[in-house]
């Protein structure tokens, strides 16, 4: 939806509850993570504040990527065994 790519595929993969602190207030929130194909590589931002990279898997854990364990767990490729995650501060 911030993109201006088409989704043509997608798979879910997990959900991470995350817990984050913004100005001294501890925030929760599910995350739901899917796998995608795109109709496109060259994808633009449909809002000024977002932009979009593409990362190297095989170079993930080298990024500042959060939540961290989503991060690993993406670089590790070992996702059929992952269905919930959980961040917490």
């Amino acid at each position: 939806e911030e993109t201006t790519a088409r989704v043509l595929s997608w798979r879910y993969l997990f959900v991470v509850e995350n817990r984050y602190t913004v100005g001294g207030n501890t925030l929760q929130g599910l995350e739901h993570y899917l796998e995608v194909t795109l109709d496109r590589q060259n994808v633009e931002s449909r809002e000024a504040h977002l932009s979009q990279h593409w990362l190297p898997l095989a170079r993930l854990r080298d990024y500042d990527l959060r939540p961290h364990v989503v991060r690993d767990v993406l670089a590790s490729g070992n996702l059929q065994h992952i269905a919930h995650l959980s961040v917490v501060p």
